[in-house]
């Protein structure tokens, strides 16, 4: 069964009309996923778009806390407003063509989220012309997954990466139940997972980014180089006698000694 997500993303994707432009408002936020996201649904008084009952505070991550033994204290993080939008701002939309020569139609307060789009869009005082913004690196099916994770965080503050005072380990972030769902709908061969990741680092999208860097660590955890070259599609490209030379110098890194056959080779 297709993931809701990656369903929407495969139907936009093979509806599209290169002569036409493509409409991605409103596109696979709630309903794809079916799913309620956790935002406030109370309307803001000047038309900001919902947000989660935390959005005046940064996310940040709270687990891999210290011992309970030792005594530290939590990294103090300033909080950061929320980003509240006009009406004719919310209305606003940009046109942009992907790598696959669609020309859609994207949410200006989306594409705020980019910073190559948004660094363009403040240098140039918002005069960027008529024509399409380009977005070449990135294909219509994967910028349709891109564009529901940048509606559902319009407005929200970027993320800020913690570590762990005591161990300098840096803590994780804690999904949403969208963002759960989001990484969920990904296949776990990670080709689409790598093609997100790819595209919100073109984009420069800091949330998304560091998000699918955790969900890439969780996938590979613990996994054999073996089973992680099949997930990513990488060849073993190593000789025998290179895979030998790394083998024994692992052995006398952990006090074997060089050349000894390894008690755990089976």
């Amino acid at each position: 069964m297709v993931a809701p997500v990656q369903q929407a993303a495969n139907s936009q994707a093979n509806n599209v009309d290169a002569d036409q432009p493509m409409p991605f408002v409103g596109v696979v936020v709630v309903d794809a996923l079916n799913a309620a996201p956790a935002v406030n649904t109370a309307p803001a008084v000047n038309a900001a778009p919902a947000v989660n009952a935390a959005a005046a505070t940064v996310p940040v991550a709270n687990e891999n806390v210290p011992p309970a033994a030792v005594e530290v204290a939590a990294p103090a993080v300033p909080p950061q407003p929320v980003v509240v939008y006009s009406e004719e701002e919310l209305a606003r939309n940009v046109q942009c063509k992907l790598g696959d020569d669609c020309i859609v139609e994207v949410r200006w307060v989306c594409l705020m989220q980019c910073k190559i789009f948004s660094s363009m869009w403040t240098a140039m005082n918002g005069d960027i012309g008529t024509d399409p913004f380009p977005i070449m690196d990135v294909d219509s099916e994967t910028f349709c997954l891109v564009n529901a994770w940048l509606e559902e965080h319009i407005g929200l503050p970027e993320p800020v990466v913690v570590e762990n005072p005591v161990t300098t380990d840096r803590l994780r972030f804690q999904f949403t139940d969208f963002e759960r769902q989001f990484f969920d709908s990904l296949p776990i061969d990670c080709e689409d997972l790598k093609a997100v990741y790819m595209a919100s680092n073109f984009l420069d999208i800091k949330s998304l980014l560091l998000y699918c860097a955790q969900e890439f660590a969780d996938r590979i955890v613990d996994k054999s180089p073996e089973v992680i070259r099949e997930m990513l599609g990488l060849e073993d490209d190593l000789t025998d006698e290179q895979r030998g030379e790394m083998l024994n110098e692992v052995r006398v890194m952990n006090g074997g000694g060089e050349g000894e056959p390894d008690p755990n080779a089976q």
